[in-house]
């Protein structure tokens, strides 16, 4: 007799994985999951009383969750006949009506495999020629395996990583959805990938919440090795455990194809510093490697050959705590992150700064260009950016002096401003007004659910009685189902024409310019109750957690938030106190909090501060944020106006008008010069030509020279500011010294007593 699922063993060892399908509990789920993928293309299978009898056999009892979980008892709710593995012969398969598997790379073939082991589950995006994108088979298979271990009680870790070391996940297919979109008879197809993946997206960001009453809370750790983009971006957001690498390539790149961003992006991005998140949707940049853990898309960086090591330590975990295993698995990323020592060592080799070949870099986002992003991407229309950042732009034409006598911080900020201009106006008006609109609709939402949060505590009631878990995302995810439906049905002439002439033709895209795309983004947020969807729009089911706790989130585990620090400034934190806060006291907090030797974390802190508060004449610390460099427009016409008077003047002083003529002394009509009076005007002419390149010259230097000066005073200060953090650590240090030998002098002391005490 066939063994059913509910009799395997509990326990299957790794090394057998691919020795034989009978040892392999992967190849099993595998397999359980390509027959139901495949039911829509064989004829279903047929039940046992038209089936012949065989008495050796008994029929496969049925009550067996899709995809189920080999480590567990079956316990959840009625589901379809699965075949027992065995049944499922080359010879036999026929008379049944399923799919036939003649070796194991059958198996290996499909678009999701998935691992059990202990209380570890992982799931393999399996389509390495595609770069992982998602297709409808996909989304399938996977919500299958999420639902299952969601309702598990042993699976506690749960592990996303693509296959084929270039890429997470890709984003979803959008050739294959832009192609269904062109017609109206598809068009339905397509809304049902996008309503299968947006509920996907759901299930896995409610895995850290519980999925049940009883403790359900689990740990979702996404590994963000290589391309992870749009749909792939939306696999990951939903994890509490992000963890990026050298390889990683983050981007939103809708507004490229004449689409805008999905998947719940516009709540993931509001949750950013900042309007750092606005930037990211409406450019569609790419965020490589650091930059992804600088700026709060991931939570740890992790060099990419210590993947397999990290996540054959996670499976080894047996058992996990009450918090759903976050604690162990943050001990085990805390010895394969990166550390401080490497930051020193980049620093010593000038490589501490910003490079576009650079994985390894932090964030160009600092200083100035983050306080021009902040103050541009919060006007309320992407003609105020643009027109914002346009400003800032420096003149490098000849004969311009703007550029010249700029200093470094301006040209960075200008050579920031130029690109991000450059990159707008080769986006989709359209879907840059639909994003923007999208993004400020997102964080108007995280203000509202934020209000009804602190109206449901001071009210006395229990958490969730008025706003359930994750709430914002639930919002966001139903108001762009709704946009993309709009798009799918090409109320935007730039969608599906952006996806073919940029995917398929290789070609530059024809964005429409006849409509005012501020008007136009209007009609991608209709009114649920007065518009409701197409007939042949599927309704988008997001089913909120019987019971969950919102104890972690998006930015629990990375760098501390602009948020966090202002709280501690401003002694709204718990560990603040009552005492005025000066630098010091806040680093010493921060390094009380966090793991100090973390990558970036004190070059974090130390940024915002620099860029957020003043220090008042006590060296107490003010939140402040900074202002904007000055536009360099009038300093353009200021520089302007002085070349104008210093080339007047030298002009005025070095001509000689040349005498008059013959002629004109004598009264002839003739008005040609003679040759002595031409000789000395050409020499007049070289002569104010020479003092103008002078006065350049000049002018060239005393930039140059103060230029210099603010070198030497920046690296002075520097060296000062080095000089009192290494004299604060020596005190630190002697203070602890003089405390342990004091502690150790009165444990003498009082052994000492003791000791007389009993000799009395």
């Amino acid at each position: 007799m066939a063994p059913s699922l509910s009799s395997l063993p509990r326990r299957l060892p790794r090394s057998s994985l691919s020795s034989s399908i009978a040892s392999s509990s992967s190849s099993r789920l595998l397999l359980l999951a390509s027959s139901r993928s495949m039911s829509s293309r064989v004829s279903p299978p047929s039940t046992p009383s038209s089936s012949p009898k065989s008495p050796s056999k008994k029929p496969v009892k049925k009550g067996l969750s899709p995809l189920p979980d080999l480590n567990d008892t079956p316990h959840q709710r009625p589901a379809p006949v699965i075949p027992n593995w065995k049944d499922l012969d080359p010879r036999k398969t026929r008379e049944k009506g399923l799919p036939a598997f003649d070796t194991l790379t059958d198996l290996q073939d499909l678009p999701i495999t998935t691992d059990s082991l202990n209380c570890c589950r992982i799931y393999y995006l399996n389509r390495p020629s595609k770069l992982n994108a998602l297709n409808t088979e996909m989304v399938d298979l996977l919500g299958d395996a999420v639902e299952n271990w969601s309702a598990s009680r042993l699976a506690k870790i749960i592990i996303g990583r693509g296959k084929g070391g270039k890429a997470f996940c890709a984003g979803g297919d959008i050739k294959l959805i832009a192609e269904m979109s062109s017609h109206e008879s598809t068009r339905g197809k397509a809304m049902e990938f996008f309503k299968k993946e947006f509920e996907l997206d759901w299930k896995l960001a409610c895995l850290s919440v519980g999925g049940h009453a009883w403790d359900g809370s689990k740990t979702y750790v996404a590994l963000m090795d290589g391309l992870t983009m749009g749909g792939g971006a939306g696999l990951a957001f939903g994890a509490v455990v992000r963890v990026a690498t050298e390889t990683t390539r983050f981007a939103m790149p809708e507004t490229v194809i004449g689409y805008t961003p999905d998947v719940g992006s516009t709540h993931y991005l509001s949750l950013l510093d900042g309007k750092v998140g606005r930037y990211l949707a409406l450019t569609g940049v790419t965020v490589k490697g650091r930059e992804c853990l600088d700026l709060g898309l991931a939570t740890h960086y992790v060099v990419s050959r210590n993947l397999d090591l990290v996540v054959d330590r996670l499976q080894a975990i047996e058992d996990v705590d009450n918090n759903g295993g976050v604690d162990a698995v943050l001990s085990i990323l805390a010895d394969y992150e990166a550390r401080f020592e490497d930051e020193k060592t980049r620093a010593r080799k000038g490589l501490d700064k910003w490079s576009p070949t650079d994985s390894d870099g932090p964030t160009r986002l600092v200083g100035d260009v983050r306080v021009l992003l902040d103050h541009a991407f919060s006007k309320s229309s992407v003609y105020e950016i643009v027109k914002e950042l346009e400003e800032r732009v420096l003149s490098q034409k000849e004969g311009s002096l703007e550029w010249e006598v700029a200093t470094e911080e301006e040209k960075e900020v200008s050579n920031w401003a130029k690109e991000t201009v450059e990159i707008l106006r080769s986006r989709s008006p359209i879907s840059l007004e639909v994003t923007l609109k999208g993004m400020v609709e997102a964080e108007n939402d995280l203000k509202k659910v934020e209000r009804q949060i602190a109206d449901e505590r001071s009210s006395g009631r229990q958490r969730y009685d008025v706003v359930p878990p994750n709430e914002a995302l639930r919002l966001a995810l139903m108001r762009e189902y709704r946009a993309v439906e709009q798009f799918v049905h090409n109320v935007s002439p730039d969608f599906p024409s952006g996806v073919i002439r940029k995917l398929v033709t290789k070609m530059a895209p024809n964005w429409d310019l006849t409509v005012d795309p501020a008007t136009r983004a209007l009609d991608f947020y209709p009114d649920p109750v007065t518009t409701p969807l197409r007939p042949s729009t599927p309704e988008l089911v997001l089913d909120h957690p019987l019971h969950g706790f919102d104890k972690f989130h998006f930015r629990s585990f990375g760098l501390p938030t602009e948020n966090e620090i202002k709280d501690v400034v401003q002694g709204n934190h718990r560990t603040s106190g009552d005492l005025a806060m000066d630098e010091r006291r806040v680093l010493g907090i921060f390094k009380d909090k966090f793991d100090w030797t973390r990558r970036g974390t004190k070059q974090r802190v130390v940024e915002v501060l620099n860029r957020m508060t003043n220090k008042n004449s006590e060296g107490y610390l003010a939140w402040s944020p900074r202002r904007p460099l000055p536009i360099p427009a009038a300093k353009r016409r200021a520089a302007e106006e002085a070349r104008i008077r210093s080339s007047n003047l030298s002009s005025s002083s070095a001509t000689i008008p040349p005498p008059s003529s013959t002629s004109e002394r004598t009264g002839s009509a003739s008005v040609y010069p003679s040759p002595r009076a031409l000789e000395e005007e050409m020499m007049a002419e070289q002569r104010e030509k020479e003092e103008k390149e002078r006065v350049a010259r000049e002018a060239r230097e005393l930039v140059a020279e103060e230029e210099r000066r603010k070198v030497e005073a920046r690296e002075e200060e520097e060296q000062m500011r080095r000089d009192e953090e290494e004299r604060r650590e020596r005190d630190a240090d002697e203070i602890e010294e003089r405390t342990e030998e004091k502690r150790g002098e009165e444990e003498e002391e009082e052994v000492d007593r003791e000791r007389r005490a009993k000799g009395e």
